[in-house]
């Protein structure tokens, strides 16, 4: 039977540094600062069929097979892959045809954007273009996501030294001088110096400045922080300092080093400090204002420092939607931005939910609509977050749902509830578990001791002793029968009856034997087992790769495993091989299993 599961964002598994002597790698995780690019209708999505990554179509057909360790999102219509016959990580298109121009030892392969794509091999990151063509090479410790035409890079583990930024063909553009730095926003990019210089306590501290794109100082590295330009400003700091705080922990003085904040302030694009540096905290401009902090107050300037929003406030939030959430005299309102009171300065707590607002008076809770109109007085004892266009309240130990119009779906009932994800939401009476639908429906009934959230499409549900899993419609696809259940990865499920341990896939068979005293997850393929103190290693169709000999054995990670034998330590390939034991390197013919 073929399961599919459409998952959103990119999916991907992460892994430790290769050993210098293997060739045969799998590709890493996504790079945080890749650029996510909007897909369109004819674009496969990633997600998961019978256990694998593979690519579906939006009304969830199989647009590519799922036989892919991992996946990332298509991105100018390739997608990193790997696994799936690869030997570390490459590049597929939307047929599902491997590109053989992509260079094969690839450790980490990122999406590609405006033409290029961020690559790593066992130490080294650089980038390549959709020819597979090396454009910046991979001679870098530490790289960034191009900006504005460069990008920054850093070429040695060092805290000192090496940071400066190439161009879109790899051209060193701004030598490799300074200690670190940001990215370009707006025409300039922060560089720091000095990163090891210590202070009074021993704490490391940087300077940081501006530069441009010719590579011209115009703030000279002297700040203790900075932010980012943002509408022709920057914030800068001078100033910090770290203090020692004593505090008693357990009848002991433990001292503990905290940052004590300088002051704030800002510089335009000539070098100025345009706005003086007197705030005791500042945010970056946004739309014209920047929130500030001055004699323990809260308010609001503009770009030429002018007071637009007096600081008097106890705090203030950053504006959303035209307003921002204040607090005066201990009480909560909001204003708009020329500082006129949107919503009356009377709550004792506001939860901002963007459709509507929660709010408490006498620890009671009620709901009013953005514009401060009051949809439900306050009356509840709680108001749980909002989510999937509901939100949880209680009154007197019995909960429920409201929606957004202030109308109660759900009947206060519930002696717990959970929020929803995708149309279902946890609920208990009596300790008993089950799930409702947004109408208040029991989709799964209340009968079970825990009823879990739901993983790969299947529930770990229990009722006396009893393991067993729901699908989403509540039916029992695997019976109440194991003394332990551990929830769906990748199709397999362990569970165990007697102490013995198995794997379960999602049609209730036991593809692994409930014999194993010890098995662990899945990685790579292989999962670690054990009997009477032995480790070896099995495939996820219950088929043993190595007999049971080993003292220790540990999860895959880039086609190895580590094992121990006699006291000696060594390494398993994903065909049984030793590759290195008792002391000897081996080297095998990577062919395969047979050979």
């Amino acid at each position: 039977m073929t399961s599919i599961d459409i998952r959103s964002g990119f999916l991907s598994v992460g892994f430790r540094n290769a050993i210098a002597t293997a060739i045969v790698l799998l590709c890493g995780s996504v790079y945080a600062d890749e650029t996510t690019t909007t897909l369109k209708e004819d674009t496969p999505i990633p997600c998961i069929i019978d256990g694998k990554y593979g690519f579906c179509h939006s009304d969830g057909s199989t647009a590519i097979a799922g036989k892919y360790d991992s996946v990332k999102p298509f991105s100018e219509g390739l997608a990193a892959v790997s696994g799936g016959g690869l030997h570390e990580c490459g590049y597929i298109d939307k047929s599902g045809k491997a590109l053989p121009q992509f260079h094969p030892y690839f450790f980490k392969c990122g999406n590609f954007s405006e033409g290029l794509a961020l690559v790593e091999d066992d130490a080294y990151k650089g980038y390549i273009d959709r020819t597979g063509k090396i454009v910046v090479p991979l001679e870098y410790k530490d790289i960034h996501a191009f900006h504005e035409g460069f990008a920054g890079v850093k070429n040695n583990e060092s805290a000192t030294g090496g940071y400066g930024f190439v161009d879109r063909t790899g051209k060193v553009v701004i030598p490799l001088m300074y200690d670190n730095g940001g990215d370009f926003h707006e025409g300039f990019a922060s560089v720091s110096l000095d990163t090891t210089i210590e202070t009074e306590i021993g704490m490391m501290e940087g300077k940081y400045g501006f530069i441009d794109k010719t590579g011209k100082e115009i703030v000279p590295p002297k700040y203790s922080s900075v932010m980012p330009f943002n509408e022709g400003l920057a914030r800068v700091e001078l100033g910090l300092k770290y203090n020692f705080v004593d505090t008693k922990m357990e009848g002991k003085i433990v001292r503990t080093i905290v940052q004590v904040s300088g002051k704030y302030g800002f510089v335009d694009t000539t070098g100025r400090e345009s706005i003086p540096l007197i705030y005791q905290e500042a945010d970056s401009f946004e739309k014209g204002l920047a929130r500030v902090k001055l004699n323990d107050k809260w308010g609001f300037i503009d770009g030429v420092g002018r007071e637009t929003i007096a600081c008097k406030y106890e705090y203030a939030g950053s504006f959303n939607a035209g307003r921002a959430f204040v607090k005066s005299n201990g009480k909560w309102g909001a204003i708009d931005k020329t500082g006129k009171v949107v919503i009356p300065m009377k709550y004792d707590d506001v939860k901002d939910f963007n459709e509507m607002i929660a709010t408490r008076i006498d620890n009671k809770w009620g709901l009013i609509d953005k514009s401060g109109r009051e949809i439900i007085p306050p009356k509840y004892d709680v108001s749980n977050v909002f989510a999937d266009g509901l939100v949880g309240v209680m009154i007197g130990n019995k909960w429920g749902f409201i929606d957004g119009n202030g109308q109660e779906v759900v009947p206060l009932k519930y002696d717990m509830v959970e929020v929803f994800v995708d149309n279902r939401a946890r609920v208990m009476i009596g300790n008993k578990w089950g799930f409702i639908d947004k109408a208040g429906q029991e989709i799964v009934p209340l009968k079970y001791d825990m009823a879990e959230v739901f993983v790969d499409n299947r529930a770990r549900v229990i009722i006396g002793n009893k393991w067993g899993f729901i699908d989403k419609t509540g039916k029992e696809v695997v019976p109440l029968k194991y003394d332990m259940a551990e929830s769906f990865d990748n199709g397999l499920a362990r569970v165990m009856i007697g102490n013995k341990w198995g794997f379960l896939d999602k049609a209730d068979k036991e593809v692994v034997p409930l014999k194993y005293d010890i098995v662990m997850v899945f990685s790579e393929e292989f999962a670690a087992v054990n009997i009477g103190g032995k480790w070896g290693y099995v495939a996820r169709d219950g088929k043993l790769l190595t007999s049971l000999k080993y003292d220790e054995a540990h999860g895959f990670n880039s086609g190895f495993a580590e094992v121990v034998h006699g006291g000696n330590s060594g390494y398993v390939d994903h065909w049984g091989h030793e590759r290195f034991y008792e002391g000897k390197f081996q080297v095998y013919d990577l062919g395969g299993p047979d050979d």
